[in-house]
């Protein structure tokens, strides 16, 4: 006989079965709970990686030196030709805050790309712009016009007040690691005790912004250097080593050649100065008056002659411009201080007071010139016209003739200047520079070499002077006091460690001792 009360019965759940339905459900709830959650972490993520870094990475130094100035993220948004910033990784590990940086300027603009190179995976890849070794994070920056090199060490200097004072500069002068390094430990040993006020600054954004300035402009005031052939295709001038070409491409001072004897042969637009170097016979007047014409609007000459071309006379017309002329002969040096082993090798007094020699001398830079022959500074110069003596003998100079070293041109012993600069004044806005040195044998490698490369210091900052050189309107951007962050491999290291503990230690146990509190209570009910 069919029972409902035993059907009834048997159709109700068990005590043990509802615990494993409550189970099973729960389960269910976790695992869509837990695929929900994953699934919100997922879009988030990448909906955070998508966002632009002002809105998902902060700066957290002190200085906030990863932030660029209104002025440059205003100048950045207006590239219109592509840019590649090459940056030198070891290893491909680029420091995220420096990282952070550069990325403000890509997303900025989308010309601007990034490209992360590992110059132990690829060696070469540095020669093709430049031979001096570059510091890890040094940038390259590209366009299809130019490039140029930012070396990471020039990121930082390090001036002190104190310092400005003593060499007597108004504006900061700013030292290198190691310049700062010795004048510090040099101060201390001449007084016996250290200039406190060194402080340490980042200019990241002064040079990273002139140099996309530099590469992204129309054109730029460019150096020439006199170039041509005569009979039998001898060359008419002399040509700097490979060394010295290669200071020059550092200092952005590559001078492209210019002949100006070919027929219809003019002086380009953007040409700022142009040097005269070894020249074996002397300039046509139709040389002459073109190069007349281009000092006249403010271009800038550079004459390195010997002996030899003293008497040329289109060349001393041009140096006249500037109130100078030179003396047949060679110059001698009667006191052994003043030639290195021989007469025939100067090495003369340099300036204490001349932007060009003046910090180089600071530095202990010397100088010697071979065969050099006398400048003279006329008494009564152009209108216009100063000059002063850059190089010079001391009281015991002479003159010899350039047949018969025995042979003198002096009665007397007397100073003589083997290297002179002079400006004219063009306009109020305007001025034409001078630079002439009596010895062309200076600049060979084995003059310079004998001097650790002071010839070529010299000569170089001769040229910097002299030049029309880049100068970006970006490079007055005021560099950021870093002296309260602690940098090392720039990563700021007190908020690293401050939010590594947060990450990898508080939250995690936070969320350990919760667990265990909430397993413990449940266990006990």
């Amino acid at each position: 006989m069919y029972n409902k009360d035993m059907n009834r019965k048997n159709t109700e759940m068990t005590p043990a079965k509802a615990s494993r339905v409550r189970r099973a459900k729960t389960g269910s709830y976790a695992v869509i709970l837990t695929v929900l959650v994953l699934a919100i972490i997922i879009v988030a993520n990448v909906i955070m990686y998508s966002l632009p870094q002002d809105y998902t990475l902060f700066d957290t130094t002190k200085t906030e030196w990863t932030e660029i100035s209104a002025a440059t993220e205003n100048f950045v948004s207006l590239i219109n030709t592509p840019v590649t910033v090459y940056v030198l990784c070891e290893n491909g590990d680029i420091d995220y805050q420096y990282n952070s940086l550069l990325e403000k300027y890509t997303e900025a603009n989308e010309n601007i790309k990034l490209e992360i190179v590992d110059p132990l995976e690829n060696p070469n890849f540095v020669t093709k712009y430049t031979d001096v070794t570059l510091t890890n994070y040094s940038l390259i920056v590209e366009s299809a016009k130019r490039f140029t090199v930012v070396d990471f060490s020039t990121m930082t200097y390090y001036a002190s007040p104190t310092y400005n004072s003593m060499v007597g500069s108004e504006t900061d002068v700013k030292l290198s690691y190691n310049e700062y390094q010795q004048i510090y430990q040099n101060f201390a040993s001449s007084y016996g005790y250290y200039i406190t006020d060194f402080e340490q600054y980042f200019q990241g954004e002064t040079l990273i912004t002139s140099a996309l300035d530099y590469v992204t402009l129309p054109t730029v005031p460019q150096t020439y250097m006199l170039q041509s052939k005569g009979m039998e295709d001898k060359k008419l001038y002399g040509e700097f080593s490979e060394t010295l070409s290669d200071f020059l491409i550092n200092f952005s001072l590559e001078p492209k050649t210019l002949d100006l004897k070919s027929d219809g042969a003019a002086i380009p637009e953007d040409a700022s100065t142009i040097i005269i170097y070894a020249p074996k016979e002397d300039i046509t007047e139709t040389e002459l008056a073109k190069l007349e014409t281009f000092t006249a609007a403010g271009g800038s000459i550079v004459l390195v002659t010997d002996p030899t071309a003293t008497g040329f006379k289109n060349l001393m017309k041009l140096g006249a411009i500037y109130g100078c002329s030179a003396e047949e002969g060679m110059v001698r040096d009667a006191d052994e201080a003043h030639y290195n082993g021989t007469t025939t090798v100067l090495k003369p007094e340099i300036s204490t007071e001349h932007q060009i020699t003046y910090g180089l001398l600071v530095d202990g830079m010397t100088v010697q010139m071979p065969n050099a022959h006398s400048i003279v500074i006329s008494d009564k110069l152009p209108e216009g016209v100063a000059a002063e003596e850059l190089f010079y003998t001391s009281k015991k100079g002479f003159r010899v003739s350039t047949e018969d070293d025995n042979t003198r041109l002096d009665e007397t012993n007397s100073v003589f200047n083997v290297g002179v600069a002079a400006t004219k004044k063009i306009s109020n806005n305007t001025t034409s520079y001078f630079v002439w040195l009596g010895s062309t044998g200076m600049l060979t490698d084995d003059q310079a070499t004998a001097v650790y490369n002071g010839n070529y210091a010299y000569f170089i900052y001769s040229m910097r002077w002299a030049s029309d050189i880049f100068s970006s309107e970006y490079s007055t951007i005021p560099a950021t006091n870093i002296s309260g962050d602690y940098l090392d491999g720039f990563t700021t290291i007190t908020p690293v460690i401050v939010w590594g503990a947060i990450f990898v230690l508080v939250i995690p146990v936070t969320v350990l001792v919760s667990g265990f509190v909430i397993w413990f209570k449940r266990r006990r009910r």
